[in-house]
């Protein structure tokens, strides 16, 4: 029995261009090669270095590609041929104007070409000041219009040509836009958690919904073994960066909160804290300790792939709100075919607000 050659230790059953051997038919798909692209708390790579020779911030896996290539390495140190400064970038000189001053030094017109030149480049001015006299508009005259921030309740002039465009700014500042979009955006219903919003691969086992497939094996071993497993109904509030959010957890077993996760990031720390002040239990678990349960599932139902194990999806018949098309989906919420429609509906909706509130400002 030949084994893999990435170091999972399982029968090698595909065999690649390059000559090695793998478990699964590409090497991404490897256990072994899951760990080490998902370990980013110990993993070297992702670390920030600087560079010995320009003290630039680099990661540790660009550093080998960067030093040999690097403009301050004494084996690569090339100077100006007009101001003898290092260059960053080509070949002889530094800059344009650098390659400008050396060549037309060392250059040397006769009087026919002289004059050539002077007869265009007067040919060129004449024309230019031409179209700047065509180009002239006439000046239209400036109102001030007063402006009241519903936000911050602070008070704007602004001088215009166009009073009738100020009634769309009811905002003093970029800032106090972005606010006033969110408190109409929330008020409209959009926003929050929705079930298959993400780019994994989601879907229902035995009724219970799955965002992800790491999800579906820890729900699929639990209700193996017989443990009171249910999904999460919680709703945690938590601050990143000054705004507030809400965590929405993953399971349930035994008054106990399980969060799944492929990697680790810091909102994850943030949200496990999030949940503790509250008063609640958690445990989070990554792809290392979900790979027993993964082969435990593969001794009992034997299967190819882990999607397999999803239940057929219920087809809902459904109408866009959008394009007024019909369309099947496995979602009971579902209001829209597609993206491109749900980013035109959503549109619509902040156009509308806006013109309200500008009628009635």
């Amino acid at each position: 029995m030949k084994l893999c050659d990435y170091g999972c230790g399982q029968e090698a059953k595909f065999t690649f261009k390059n000559g090695k051997k793998c478990c699964s038919k590409n090497h991404s798909q490897c256990p072994n090669k899951k760990l080490s692209s998902h370990d980013y708390k110990n993993n070297k790579s992702h670390e920030y270095v600087y560079c010995k020779y320009c003290n630039k911030k680099l990661f540790y896996s660009n550093l080998k590609q960067h030093e040999p290539k690097c403009y301050l390495n004494p084996k690569n140190i090339k100077r100006c041929l007009e101001c003898n400064d290092i260059i960053k970038t080509g070949n002889k000189f530094c800059s344009t104007s650098c390659s400008a001053s050396y060549n037309n030094k060392r250059r040397s017109h006769s009087k026919e070409t002289k004059i050539k030149i002077g007869k265009s480049v007067k040919k060129v001015s004449s024309m230019k000041l031409k179209n700047k006299n065509l180009s002239i508009k006439p000046i239209k005259k400036e109102t001030i219009v007063i402006v009241t921030c519903p936000i911050c309740k602070s008070i704007k002039k602004i001088k215009t040509s166009a009073p009738a465009s100020i009634k769309k700014i009811k905002t003093c500042s970029k800032k106090c836009f972005k606010k006033y979009l969110s408190i109409k955006i929330k008020e409209s219903g959009a926003g929050g958690y929705r079930k298959g919003s993400g780019h994994s691969k989601s879907g229902y086992y035995k009724g219970i919904y799955c965002s992800s497939t790491y999800e579906l094996i820890f729900l699929a071993y639990h209700l193996d073994i017989g443990s009171s497993i249910k999904k999460c109904q919680l709703k945690i509030p938590y601050v990143y960066k000054g705004t507030n959010h809400h965590y929405y957890p993953d399971f349930e077993i035994d008054n106990i909160i399980y969060e799944i996760k492929g990697y680790y990031t810091k909102i994850v720390d943030i949200k496990t804290n999030a949940t503790i002040n509250y008063g609640y239990k958690i445990k989070v678990l990554y792809l290392e300790k979900l790979t027993p349960m993964l082969k435990y599932l593969q001794n009992k139902f034997k299967f190819k792939n882990i999607l397999e194990l999803y239940d057929n999806p219920p087809n809902f018949d459904k109408i866009c709100k959008y394009c007024q098309k019909s369309f099947k989906t496995f979602k009971k919420d579902q209001i829209l075919c597609s993206r491109s429609c749900s980013g035109k509906y959503k549109r619509n909706i902040l156009d509308k607000m806006l013109s309200s509130s500008s009628r009635l400002g």
